[in-house]
């Protein structure tokens, strides 16, 4: 446990070079968590949780009260995966992610209304959901509060800076906005100030005193003084390919379902959302723990997958309409054989773990799953379940 009462565990037993020069003190208190994690990682056979290598040298410096330590190569600072594989340990159990309530994300697969957004990715497509949010943004408290959040929202680059090409883009993609002299007047002045070579936050401080403005704009929604009939249209049709019939039927002529990517083990479909600004702004899912297996050494399709379902539809209409249970099977006894019969990991997040667990009786209980082994199946392929903010216990209805 550090100060603060809290306990901490590391991915596996500290290097014999952990007693490097720090005096004797630190040194003693380096050799005692190296004997106390052997002796944990004996017990249990293998390691706990990955905590990066970083995080034991800041323990130990904290707990030392050195300030000046050395922190020798084995204890790379920047990734636990690599830290893990620098200390001896190679990839086992092959892993099978599943991924949480919209952590998948979804792909157009038939549409009769719209031809030209058969595949396409749904959901987070800047152009149809910017609005949806800007009314929150902008009615945040403080400038430099609702300046990040914009940034956040609307750097479709990635950069961490809001431009001017992609502020005047958002502005002139609702004709209420471009034709409003004070707002046109703001994107001047962003203008002259970004021309002479002033801070993206700067330019961006050029909306101060247009953003109520902004935020009447987004309050109109659909009605016929805010946004332009195409982003009404567009709107009003995203909705109808993400609605289900009956809660888990496709409707007539639309079909969608989550992205494929055999080529990564269907790995993007979980990951691709952790890099879109206004996902990343809540959220990272799944992304940093499969960018850290990977880092460890997990090959992808061979070694790890992604099982992305489709979160609109109840856990017990995925079989029938999908065959996702069935599926799912097939995917781990692939995976085991590609490791030589080791058992799989099943990894989940969030309703991922209630998809999971469903899983697992389904197996045990259904014609479908007993046909295969049922229990025997489970007990052959599937070593462990491991959750991450599992709602085990439900979760929670209206306002938090």
């Amino acid at each position: 446990k550090n100060q603060s009462g809290t306990s901490f565990w590391c991915s596996g037993a500290l290097h014999p070079d952990a007693a490097y020069k720090m005096g004797n003190s630190c040194s003693l208190l380096a050799g005692d968590v190296v004997d106390r994690v052997d002796a944990l990682l004996n017990d249990i056979g293998g390691p706990v949780v990955i905590v990066s290598a970083a995080n034991i040298a800041a323990e130990l410096k904290n707990q030392s009260g050195v300030r000046s330590v050395h922190t020798p190569e084995w204890l790379p600072s920047h990734s636990a995966g690599k830290a893990m594989r620098n200390a001896g340990y190679r990839p086992k159990h092959p892993i099978a992610c599943i991924n949480s309530l919209a952590g998948a994300v979804l792909q157009c697969v038939e549409s009769e209304d719209q031809p030209d957004w058969v595949g396409d990715k749904l959901f987070v497509d800047i152009a149809k959901i910017a609005y949806a949010a800007t009314k929150n943004i902008f009615s945040i408290s403080t400038s430099d509060e609702w300046k990040a959040e914009l940034t956040a929202l609307l750097d479709s680059d990635g950069d961490g800076d809001l431009e001017l090409d992609e502020l005047k883009q958002f502005i002139e993609a609702d004709g209420v906005l471009s034709a409003n002299k004070a707002v046109r007047k703001a994107l001047a002045k962003a203008e002259r100030e970004s021309a002479r070579g002033a801070k993206p936050s700067d330019v961006l401080a050029t909306l101060e005193p247009v953003r109520r403005i902004l935020q009447q704009s987004a309050e109109r929604g659909d009605s016929a003084d805010g946004l332009s009939n195409d982003d009404i249209k567009t709107r009003s049709m995203l909705s109808r390919h993400l609605a289900l019939k009956d809660g888990w039927r496709d409707p007539a002529g639309i079909k969608v379902r989550p992205l494929s990517s055999p080529g990564d083990g269907d790995l993007t479909a979980i990951t691709y959302l952790s890099g879109v600004p206004i996902i990343k702004l809540f959220t990272a899912l799944m992304g940093p723990l499969i960018a850290q297996l990977q880092e460890f050494g997990y090959e992808p399709v061979r070694m790890l997958r992604a099982f992305p379902y489709d979160w609109r539809c109840p856990p017990s209409k995925l079989e029938e309409r999908d065959s996702y249970f069935s599926n799912l099977m097939d995917g781990i006894e692939e995976l085991v054989r590609n490791a030589g019969g080791e058992k799989c990991v099943l990894v989940a997040h969030s309703m991922g773990c209630r998809v999971s667990h469903y899983f697992t009786h389904w197996v045990a209980t259904t014609e479908p799953g007993l046909a295969r082994g049922g229990r025997d199946w489970l007990d052959a392929h599937v070593h462990s379940l491991v959750p991450i903010g599992g709602a085990f216990l439900g979760a929670c209805s209206g306002p938090m």
